[in-house]
């Protein structure tokens, strides 16, 4: 609903008397809006804060910005007026804003450059790890919870104060269901490879140790860190290839990139044998 637009009883007689400098401090009113009044100290500290190249601001400056400060005042009165603060695309817009102004204010910089610089360090080694798993939901009863807890501590004990193998024992009870394949190995990794607490307990582990149980999303680990070695990067590959769908169709497929590979050996160009023989569409234009 709009609203009833009234008299402006602005004191412009006085506030364009206000000497150069801006110094002055005593409160009067600049202008009035239905029944709210706008006092000198408000405008000043909204001039100055949009005008701080004009040190010595001239009349005209004045007078353009207070236009548009009651532009400003009368658009937002009409705003509440109209209830446009309870709609709730407004209300999220404003939820974004206030998040948005928040985050400076909530990012502790010390932590911040610690955490990078963490991050960069271990970047320059690589881990190898094994790791034994008992599941456990994040959301579990205290006394599930407890009951894994006490399940991953007795398996530690038997592995660092009895003696037995590690691998052995992941193969043996480690709820991954990839350990009874790999014994719980997880290879070589480096930061942002692992969620941060499984990174966490493998960095601060010695070689040749198990850690002290920790718990994760997944529920509770022991890690044993096999190796630590130089980062050696990454590795960029490109290939190429031959899809068989069935067994019917393997030997046919082979033949195929047999041919691929002697035509490359022969000194075909990669790009071109890419282009008219890969299968992985995904790839292929890259």
């Amino acid at each position: 609903m709009p609203i009833k637009k009234r008299f402006l009883t602005i004191a412009l007689v006085a506030f364009l008397s206000v000497p150069q400098g801006f110094a002055q401090t005593e409160t009067y009113p600049v202008f009035t809006y239905g029944e709210d009044t706008v006092y000198s100290d408000e405008f000043m500290r909204g001039f100055s804060k949009n005008n701080r190249n004009s040190e010595n601001p001239t009349q005209a400056e004045i007078q353009e910005y207070l236009d548009l400060y009651i532009r400003f005042k009368l658009k937002v009165a009409e705003a509440y007026a109209r209830q446009m603060d309870t709609v709730d695309q407004f209300q999220a817009e404003l939820a974004g804003y206030r998040k948005q102004l928040a985050q400076p204010y909530l990012t502790d910089k010390e932590v911040n450059d610690r955490l990078i610089r963490q991050a960069y360090d271990r970047s320059l080694e690589e881990v190898r790890a094994s790791h034994l798993l008992i599941t456990c939901s994040q959301d579990a009863a205290p006394e599930d919870t407890l009951k894994a807890y006490n399940q991953i501590l007795a398996l530690r004990g038997r592995i660092v104060q009895g003696g037995e193998d590690f691998d052995e024992m992941a193969r043996a009870f480690s709820q991954d269901p990839s350990a009874s394949s790999n014994s719980g190995d997880l290879g070589y990794f480096t930061a942002f490879q692992m969620i941060y607490p499984f990174e966490n307990a493998a960095y601060s582990t010695k070689v040749g140790e198990v850690s002290m149980p920790f718990r994760t999303r997944f529920g509770y680990h022991l890690v044993k860190v096999k190796d630590r070695r130089k980062a050696l990067g990454d590795v960029k590959v490109a290939h190429i290839m031959i899809k068989f769908y069935n067994e019917t169709e393997i030997d046919s497929a082979k033949r195929r990139i047999d041919a691929v590979y002697e035509q490359l050996q022969n000194g075909a160009e990669w790009q071109t044998m890419v282009d008219e023989f890969s299968e992985d569409f995904n790839s292929q234009p890259k």
